[in-house]
């Protein structure tokens, strides 16, 4: 990164991308309301602080926000990009010209979110040296519940559901480790077993850990997660039933649980499900989500 720290801001035409001030926090939450169930990592983050948020403006209103974590991975709130009026195609093009601007010096390794704000990114990136690099892209259904289903089957079935612990690290890790191949780490890149370990009993020992277990005679079954937390919306995630354990509806009484945990807060919420994962998508919908939209993660990095 030039000069070793973040840049301050990028003009393309009139749009600019410059540094969230905490004096424009509430601005910013108000815009980022009506779309936080498909921007909840931006929620989330606005409500802690708006360390690594970016404004995106126009003619000096705000018609967009960014996050980058590690300031490695880009989440957003673009409204414009799903719009197909003259103003937001106008928009949508000052922002690729920007964003290719903003980036191109930055070690960015993937972008989260939903499909329309995802496509404007992945063209920018195309226009920079990020784009030689190795990339991979998985599409999603984002699915969205303000229900559960309220059968108890826990009891019926001998097993329970409690929230993890640092201590449960090693009866986790085999299912953690599965989980991360299938669903997170993208073909090509390269993640070593004491990473995903390191990686799991730090979170796991976190004060606000949110991380569940299914479990039977001292074995885990299933693992699910509550990962992010925004003003009416949680998102579920890390959700991984082991193998010779499937189709026995221990993922989805898990999430269920997940779910009205989360009801029960007055929030709905929200995950993300591979669209090529049929069997994990309809089990969702019998407990109550419903698909609400498209979801894209795009990584780029070199490749091992």
């Amino acid at each position: 990164m030039l000069t070793g720290s973040f840049p301050i801001n990028f003009r393309s035409e009139n749009i600019l991308i410059v540094p969230l001030l905490p004096s424009r926090r509430i601005e910013a939450l108000d815009f980022c309301r009506p779309y936080e169930a498909e921007s909840t990592e931006v929620m989330a983050r606005l409500l802690e602080s708006t360390e690594n948020v970016y404004a995106v403006e126009y003619s000096g209103g705000l018609c967009g926000l960014l996050y980058l974590r590690n300031k490695r991975s880009v989440f957003y709130v673009l409204p414009f990009a799903a719009k197909r009026e003259e103003r937001e195609k106008k928009l949508a093009a000052l922002f690729v010209k920007s964003f290719s601007c903003f980036i191109k010096d930055f070690n960015l390794f993937a972008v989260t979110g939903i499909l329309s704000g995802a496509e404007l990114i992945i063209d920018a990136v195309s226009k920079t040296d990020i784009s030689k690099r190795k990339s991979s892209r998985s599409e999603y259904y984002l699915m969205q519940a303000g229900t559960y289903r309220r059968e108890n089957l826990t009891n019926k079935s001998g097993f329970c559901i409690r929230k993890a612990t640092a201590a449960d690290t090693d009866k986790i890790f085999p299912l953690e480790k599965a989980f991360q191949w299938a669903d997170v780490i993208p073909e090509g890149y390269t993640l070593s077993d004491e990473k995903i370990r390191e990686k799991l009993a730090k979170t796991l020992s976190k004060e606000n850990n949110k991380n569940y277990v299914l479990e039977a005679g001292g074995e885990i079954l299933s693992k699910a997660s509550i990962n992010l937390t925004g003003e009416n919306v949680e998102m579920i995630s890390s959700v991984y039933t082991k193998e010779s354990k499937r189709r026995l509806g221990y993922g989805s009484t898990i999430v269920n649980h997940l779910v009205r945990l989360i009801c029960t807060r007055g929030k709905k919420a929200v995950l993300i499900a591979r669209k090529t994962n049929s069997a994990a998508v309809n089990a969702y919908k019998k407990i109550g989500f419903n698909i609400t939209g498209d979801f894209v993660i795009c990584y780029w990095f070199e490749e091992k």
